[in-house]
């Protein structure tokens, strides 16, 4: 533990984490960069400094870092006690100037020290991710050069503050100017909280200044430190209506509904893949179905991204904050253009299943070839039930969007809701065999019980998901699928939030509060930043702790602690508000507070003294039993007949006589050839994400091409047209088993499914049929996988035959040798 909650704030005691809590300043980037001890990183887009204190004692200078300290992280500044006897609060300027304040409390009896300060240079002056943590050198903001040293001489006993303008400029001002400072930085005034939890109260007290570090004056932006770019997408803007930021919020929304492409008509038909990026991704091109009408932009710049999607979910849960029927007017044709564009683009086929165009976080690699996909079709569905709803209210036709939400929920029951596991498919193909992807990831769970489509569900197959923490709780990684690509299978805070959002969703309260506690407990106490809303957690085996502060934590995060644990649930498009509490039974008392809503809750007494400050007044619906249970729990076996991998055994003594099989009439390639292909069809008749034409690599990465040197004869089969689906070897013998050398491809999209099957046909007419799954037994990661199948040694063996079933993937053979 780096950090223990107390007081609604973060402390540590004897810390060395530099650099790792910022303080946001404005929203112009600027902020000042706090360790455990009290040196500091200045960053602006431009210039970035350090900042080191000294004090003049018996002749020398002592850093005050060297020292030991308690700090803490509360009310978005940072404090400093220790031994020395002076306390340090460092506050962030929120005035036009950007700067800081450094206010020095003494108490000293004798000795008074002298006080100086270095302003440097940093070790790193040019930055890959804006100094973010896990991405950027941890010493990134060490000093190098001095440029400047200042000093103020003897420290006066009494309370005096320096004033940091700019980047360089140290002053000393009056403590006046301090106390303005520190009233302008309360930017968390209207949201407070009483929990027998401290690190709840600690993680609401953080969230607000966390919120402003994405706050660009227009917009919430991507991320607060790395990734400070203008993007309508992700789930950042949630945070807006959840703290009461009306203004913001209506400003975000507006803002992008201006960017939004009313002047440029889709002229050019599905598909248009981009032949650059090898088919991979949609042409950037004006006047394609993608790039025209409906989609909305930044800066009017052509992104590869569907950041509609949940921009349009955000807008539409701002309604359920503000039912204002003037800004529903005024924004029904962006809602409309959106729609008709998502269905346009994901739906050209018209049968109420959306293919997911890097549509949410996880979207880098994640790639469904025009398929059918679950949670891209869930938001389509809330958005259009409720577009009906609003359509209604201002007077217009409505009719469609409610036919399309009704056909989604049907078509999304009967295509990619799996009976036999109670759980939601990840998609269903739209080439090959058209087959069913049950290995579901979170985004898989959460996003249609969030979207509203709450069926029964059996969550006890992302138990296999869940990652031990070092302090004996856990979390889920996103997905098991193999091999890893970044944003497939990594362990992401705002996945953990959104989870245990559908928890308490659920009425599962128990689990919802332990995965919000231990995705704090990761992010804000175990992790390397005091109150962080960061990227990915400590656990992630790829990356580790990864970036701070990001919007899409940071928003979905505050859904998680005030929809989910508070249960605060506006509900204005029906003229209500329901509070359905999700926090422990053992809970003796809560007091929660927002600009537009708090309550009470005592033990016994249940929820009291409800003040509401909606733009209208709502009907308070209490609901202390919440929502239906909407969780089973029901152990599934499935089996596979997978044979193993193994290494083959050299012959020896003649004990167990072998004989090769002769392929030379069947060979159809070499090894090397396997990325020099290029695999044109089948391909999808529609603007997708898909594989690019070398069969490897994706979206993100078009180019990638590993390099083959092996000239090894070897028979392919693929669902490509390159090769043939299956291939027939005769074998005629008896055996007691087969060894196969077998290569190929396989990637994370056809993760826990059957990849391809070797039937092993004997001349009786029976036969038996392994299968080959990813990644139980294939994951050639371009190495041989050597196979053993043991056959029925009584019975003449006429064939094998090895057949590819996935998309996307090459199985193929080089050698086959039969053990008698």
């Amino acid at each position: 533990m780096q950090y223990y909650a107390e007081n609604d704030g973060f402390t540590s005691v004897a810390g060395t984490n530099k650099y790792t809590r910022a303080l946001y300043c404005g929203t112009s980037g600027y902020r000042i960069e706090t360790s455990d001890r009290p040196i500091f990183g200045i960053y602006t887009k431009k210039v970035k400094r350090n900042i080191r204190f000294f004090i003049n004692a018996n002749g020398r200078d002592i850093p005050a870092d060297s020292m030991v300290w308690k700090s803490r992280y509360v009310d978005g500044m940072r404090t400093y006690e220790s031994s020395w006897p002076a306390r340090i609060i460092v506050v962030p300027s929120q005035d036009s100037a950007d700067g800081a304040y450094f206010a020095f409390f003494p108490s000293f009896t004798d000795d008074v020290p002298n006080l100086k300060a270095v302003v440097s240079n940093v070790k790193v002056p040019k930055m890959s991710r804006n100094g973010d943590m896990g991405v950027d050198p941890a010493d990134a903001f060490d000093p190098s050069t001095a440029l400047k040293t200042v000093d103020f001489g003897k420290m006066s006993c009494k309370p005096f503050v320096i004033k940091l303008i700019g980047t360089d400029s140290l002053t000393i001002t009056p403590l006046n100017d301090f106390l303005k400072a520190l009233q302008a930085n309360s930017i968390n005034r209207g949201v407070t909280v009483s929990t027998p939890d401290p690190l709840v109260n600690a993680a609401l007290n953080a969230l607000p200044y966390a919120a402003n570090g994405l706050w660009n004056g227009s917009t919430f932006l991507h991320g607060a430190v790395g990734w400070r770019n203008e993007l309508p997408g992700w789930r950042g803007a949630y945070v807006g209506d959840i703290l009461g930021w009306q203004d913001r919020a209506k400003s975000h929304f507006q803002y992008y509904a201006d960017e939004q492409i009313k002047d440029v008509q889709p002229i050019y038909p599905h598909p248009t893949q981009d032949s650059s990026k090898n088919l991979a991704r949609a042409e950037k091109k004006w006047g394609t179905q993608m790039y025209s009408n409906g989609y909305i932009t930044s800066n009017r710049k052509l992104n590869h991204y569907d950041m509609n999607l949940v921009y349009i979910d955000e807008l539409l849960w701002h309604f359920e904050y503000d039912a204002d029927t003037a800004l529903m007017r005024r924004m029904w044709p962006v809602i409309k253009s959106s729609l008709e564009w998502e269905k346009r683009n994901f739906d050209p086929d018209g049968d109420h299943l959306y293919d997911a165009y890097a549509c949410i976080w996880a979207s880098d690699a994640l790639y469904y070839s025009g398929g059918a996909v679950t949670h891209s079709s869930a938001y389509n569905y809330r958005a259009n039930r409720l577009a009906a709803k609003i359509a209604k209210m201002i007077g217009e036709d409505g009719s469609f969007f409610d036919a399309e939400a009704n056909a989604i929920a049907q078509a999304m029951k009967r295509e990619l809701w799996v009976d036999s596991l109670n759980h939601w498919a990840e998609y269903k193909d739209k080439m090959g065999l058209r087959r069913v992807h049950t290995d579901a990831a979170l985004w898989s769970y959460y996003t249609p019980i969030d979207e509203g489509l709450r069926f029964p569900l059996d969550f006890s197959a992302i138990d296999g998901l869940k990652v031990p923490t070092s302090w004996g709780g856990y979390v889920y990684r996103t997905s098991d699928w193999q091999p890893y690509a970044w944003s497939i299978n990594n362990v992401v805070a705002a996945e953990n939030y959104h989870l245990a959002l559908a928890f308490f969703e659920c009425s599962d309260k128990e689990r919802g509060y332990e995965l919000l506690r231990n995705t704090m407990l990761d992010n804000m106490v175990y992790g390397h930043s005091p109150g962080n809303y960061g990227q990915l957690l400590t656990e992630d085996e790829q990356r580790g702790e990864c970036y701070r502060d990001f919007g899409d934590c940071i928003g979905i995060a505050s859904r998680a602690i005030i929809q989910g644990l508070f249960g605060i649930i506006p509900d204005a498009l029906n003229g209500k508000c329901y509070i359905r509490p999700g926090f422990p039974a053992s809970w003796d008392s809560v007091s929660i507070s927002l600009p537009y809503i708090s309550y009470k809750y005592k033990k016994g007494r249940g929820v009291y003294d409800i003040e509401q400050h909606f733009p209208q007044h709502l009907q308070i619906v209490v609901d202390t039993t919440a929502y239906q249970q909407l969780f089973v729990a029901k152990n599934h076996e499935v089996e596979h007949q997978t044979a193993h991998n193994v290494v083959p055994q050299k012959n020896t003594c003649g004990r167990n006589p072998t004989k090769q099989v002769n392929l030379g009439g069947l060979f159809n390639a070499r090894i090397c050839d396997l990325y020099n292909n290029r695999y044109m069809s089948p391909r999808p008749d529609v603007t997708t994400l898909e594989i690019p034409v070398q069969g490897a690599g994706d979206w993100c990465s078009t180019d990638y091409k590993p390099t083959l040197t092996d000239t090894t004869n070897v028979v392919f089969t693929s669902l490509w047209d390159n090769y043939p689906d299956s291939v027939e070897i005769p074998i005629g013998a008896k055996a007691k088993y087969l060894d196969l050398s077998l290569f190929g491809t396989t990637n994370w999209m056809q993760s826990h499914i059957i990849n391809g099957t070797i039937s092993i046909v004997y001349s009786d007419g029976s036969n038996s049929i392994v299968s080959l799954v990813n990644p139980d037994n294939w994951l050639p990661n371009d190495k041989l996988v050597h196979i053993k199948i043991p056959t029925d040694k009584h019975k003449q063996l006429k064939s094998i035959v090895i057949r590819t079933l996935s998309n996307d993937i090459v199985i193929g053979v080089t050698s086959v040798t039969i053990h008698y």
